[in-house]
């Protein structure tokens, strides 16, 4: 998650005030800014959403295989269906989690490089 508190804004480089050195100094500091700050928070939304969907990834199978349980399979068949279960969601939750926690250090960084007076590409409120 440290590399990813990283990230670069685009900007209008069209302006005829834009200076690349500028530019680049600035980017480094709204990225210092936020590095620990962007790395804890990510790690801590991975780690939320991991966490969600084992829960939900075991709820799952384990009402899948509730059936099984209760008409003959041992508690073994039953426990590691529902480990598997989990590990697919867990799986999954990582996915959503590392996607989430990029958007926000995205978006903390367009913030960041508009205070600083930038025109932003990807924003339609300019």
């Amino acid at each position: 998650m440290l590399a990813a508190a990283c990230s670069t804004t685009a900007v209008d480089r069209d302006e005829p005030d834009y200076n690349h050195a500028s530019y680049v100094f600035d980017l480094g500091i709204c990225n210092t800014n936020d590095l620990v700050v962007n790395a804890l928070e990510g790690t801590g939304k991975v780690l939320v959403t991991t966490g969600a969907g084992f829960l939900y990834g075991a709820g799952i199978a384990s009402n899948g295989t509730r059936h099984t349980y209760y008409h003959g399979d041992s508690a073994s068949v039953y426990a590691a269906t529902v480990l598997v279960g989990g590990s697919i969601g867990a799986a999954v939750g990582v996915g959503y989690g590392v996607f989430v926690a990029f958007d926000e250090i995205t978006l903390a960084t367009d913030r960041c490089m508009k205070e600083q007076g930038y025109m932003l590409l990807s924003d339609p409120s300019q």
